[in-house]
């Protein structure tokens, strides 16, 4: 299998469904970094994002 739109610019973090709970890895200074020169949050990472802040709030 290819990957669909090549190599990723850079990687911000990770996602693993497969337990339980969710294992959300986010480099928060990255993504600001990334906000700031214009990049868009999909709604998926936008929900990603939530879950990831009350993990670390908790």
């Amino acid at each position: 299998a290819s990957r669909r739109d090549g190599r990723p610019l850079e990687f911000l973090g990770y996602y693993n469904p497969q337990v339980s709970p969710a294992d959300i890895k986010i480099d928060t200074d990255k993504v600001k970094k990334w906000m700031d020169l214009g990049a868009e949050m999909t709604d998926t990472v936008r929900s990603l994002m939530k879950q990831y802040a009350k993990k670390a709030e908790a």
